[in-house]
């Protein structure tokens, strides 16, 4: 039976495009503080498996898709 990622550590596997922290990084909030939960749009990019890191030579969802 294969093992599963726990929840959290699929978020962490993409940037957050909502406080631009990188991939492995909790949430943070404006002030700079640890958000007390994952911004929605980071849930929903590793759901779907999106790859959301635009730095060069990183993966983008538009260069991921051949």
């Amino acid at each position: 039976m294969p093992k599963f990622a726990e929840p959290d550590a699929a978020v962490e596997q993409v940037d957050c495009s909502t406080c631009e922290v990188p991939a492995g990084s909790t949430c943070r909030t404006r002030g700079g503080k640890v958000a007390p939960k994952y911004h929605t749009p980071r849930f929903m990019n590793a759901a779907t498996g999106r790859a959301t890191r635009s730095a060069p030579g990183r993966l983008t969802a538009a260069n991921t898709m051949s």
